[in-house]
């Protein structure tokens, strides 16, 4: 089993194998990253040093109409102003231009493997020794495990091959939020994942999942719709990976005073906020609780999208930074200084794909409250008390009756063996899961080479 690239010209293995050191190539990446970084915050900053240097020259010309001069050096003032004002305003546009062409380009609908072969070219001199050019044969198993709808070039590649070479296409699938339930999804990513899915829908020769639910979910909506596949399928899942409590909960670490300062019963959520994660509700559910006793929130998870009001709604509240905490760019060890700290962990999400926040508390021996979805009664079972999605008075009294067991509550901490493998077990269980969807998939009926791209 082996990693693949597409550098737009073809696909690419990294010639040393990945471990938990950063292979280089990762460090390429992370260098261009860093680099158009750095462009985007010099353009900035260059531009708008020009436009405080025109600002100051007008400032200085227009208190230069009150001295006491020649009329014909006002009028000339005034012609000078009137350019200087054209010029600041047309150098704005001429930057502000030349970087979202530059930068735009990458992610053109019209020319959308634009960055693959830009990149592939750029590194090809360092790429050849990295990495070795794959020329698929008979029998090979190719399995896209991320989102790949920005490259057609890529997949019309391998839907080539599978004519060509006999290879077998698999497609891991973590949701289908976009198709089932889009209100919870930007419109950027509904447009490329459902002209995505279309296309892959019926040319992958089996899927895999990272959750039964998610299988479930998928198997459901191919049926329900048939003229997205003509023909069988196979389908199975595997269980997704953890190593936190294998090395790092044995790891010593420095505490976080801001997060061990936090009074009273900690309630802890993880997550993107973003509309699916369902952050209003808990916090509702907090203004219900905090009334009622020694409380206080903590909330680990970058800004998604589609968050202003509730971010406006934390920063704004008059418990922030005394019982209501927010980390936004949390590292492991933060992360997992906040397990250490709280006494109860929250997963009030309407939608996931698996749900490894409450894999993380039952290892921690953490009460889990969790919303009514079919993904947490899959992963957290018996183990997890449940509420409905759009109730905070109960979320509320759950919280509350928690913090009441607390002082006397054994320790419930979980085997991580029970719950899920760890990263290196789950990687074996995807490649046999995938061997054998291969397997069983020899003998279905392909279709021919006749889908249209989009």
């Amino acid at each position: 089993m082996a990693p693949l690239v597409w550098g737009g010209i073809g696909f690419f293995s990294p010639r040393r194998p990945l471990t938990d050191a950063r292979h280089p190539l990762v460090r390429i990446l992370e260098f261009r990253h860093q680099f158009l970084r750095a462009v985007n915050i010099l353009v900035a900053f260059f531009a708008c040093l020009l436009g405080r240097c025109i600002t100051a020259v007008r400032w200085v010309l227009a208190h230069a109409e009150k001295l006491p001069i020649p009329l014909g050096i006002h009028s000339s003032t005034r012609v000078l102003l009137r350019r200087l004002s054209y010029l600041r305003d047309s150098l704005g546009r001429a930057l502000s231009g030349l970087w979202y062409r530059l930068h735009g380009n990458l992610r053109r609908k019209d020319n959308p493997d634009f960055f693959y072969r830009a990149f592939g070219l750029l590194t090809l001199p360092i790429g050849v020794l990295l990495a070795t050019r794959v020329r698929f044969r008979p029998g090979d198993v190719v399995v896209l495990v991320d989102s790949t709808w920005d490259s057609s070039a890529m997949l019309s590649a391998l839907f080539s091959a599978q004519q060509r070479s006999g290879l077998h296409l698999g497609v891991m699938i973590h949701d289908l939020f976009p198709l089932t339930i889009p209100e919870v999804c930007q419109q950027q990513t509904i447009d490329g994942y459902v002209a995505w899915f279309r296309t892959i829908a019926e040319r992958a020769d089996f899927f895999i999942t990272n959750s039964e639910a998610t299988r479930q979910t998928l198997d459901c909506y191919l049926r329900e719709h048939p003229p997205l596949r003509g023909h069988p399928w196979r389908s199975a899942s595997f269980r997704l990976g953890s190593d936190l409590g294998r090395s790092r909960l044995q790891r010593a670490t420095t505490p976080s005073r801001v997060v061990q300062a936090l009074p009273g019963f900690v309630v802890l959520a993880v997550g993107t906020i973003e509309p699916r994660k369902n952050y209003p509700l808990l916090l509702d559910a907090m203004d219900r609780v905090w009334d009622k006793g020694s409380f206080s929130l903590l909330i680990v998870g970058k800004p998604g999208w589609e968050n202003l009001g509730f971010m406006e709604r934390l920063a704004e509240h008059p418990l922030q930074g005394s019982r209501l905490l927010h980390l936004e760019n949390a590292d492991d060890d933060e992360l997992l200084d906040a397990f250490r700290r709280a006494d109860c962990l929250v997963c009030p999400s309407r939608a996931e794909g698996f749900g490894l926040p409450i894999v993380e508390g039952l290892v921690h021996g953490l009460p889990i409250l969790a919303s009514d979805i079919a993904v947490f009664r899959e992963i957290g079972g018996n183990a997890c008390k449940y509420f409905p999605l759009d109730d905070p008075g109960a979320l509320a009294e759950q919280i509350i009756a928690v913090a009441q067991e607390f002082p006397n509550q054994i320790d419930n901490r979980v085997d991580i063996n029970d719950l899920c493998p760890s990263w290196s077990e789950s990687a074996r269980q995807f490649r046999d899961v995938a061997l054998g969807l291969a397997a069983e998939t020899t003998d279905l009926i392909r279709p021919r080479a006749t889908s249209r791209l989009p």
